[in-house]
């Protein structure tokens, strides 16, 4: 009560020099062609950050654009062993192993995002995400699950898309 009015949350930032569009490198990288649509995850810890609701996703939007191709980019040492052949398996079991790259971690996101067509952000725990805020600053649309914190600076219908549960992430 004694800071009431005293106290200001301030966001985190970037530097949207950093971000501004230019040449892509993950189409060249992959051999992918203009043409085909790029959905990605982005996560230090894929596990936690919801890889399993990503990869449903990728199941239903691969039903609609069976010519996309997906992309987890961050470490995957961070999951459970089993967790992470559980997923590989579910590609298998759709056939969409061919159509999804682990990337690993990388330090050239400002590089990757002009090739992103879709950011998907199916993070459930809360945490704040400045991998939302690069992307709008790179200009990639964004699906997010509504957190409190996410929904402070993506606003439904305007700065991006918004779902109440990870399960409507896929169209």
């Amino acid at each position: 009560a004694a800071l009431d009015g005293k106290v200001v949350m301030i966001h985190n930032g970037v530097d949207t020099e950093i971000f501004k569009r230019r040449q892509g490198k993950l189409r060249s990288e992959y051999k992918l062609s203009c043409d085909t649509p790029i959905v990605a995850m982005i996560s230090t810890n894929p596990q936690f950050d919801g890889l399993h609701h990503f990869i449903e996703a990728a199941i239903c939007f691969s039903r609609i654009q069976p010519q996309s191709h997906f992309f987890l980019i961050g470490k995957t040492e961070t999951c459970d062993e089993e967790y992470l052949l559980q997923q590989k398996q579910k590609l298998i079991d759709h056939n969409l192993e061919r159509q999804f790259t682990f990337a690993g971690f990388r330090r050239d996101l400002p590089g990757l995002y002009p090739d992103i067509d879709v950011l998907l952000e199916p993070m459930m725990n809360g945490s704040w995400s400045r991998v939302v805020l690069e992307a709008m600053a790179s200009g990639v649309p964004i699906i997010a699950v509504e957190a409190d914190l996410t929904s402070d600076f993506l606003k439904h219908g305007e700065t991006g898309i918004l779902v109440r549960n990870p399960q409507e992430l896929g169209p």
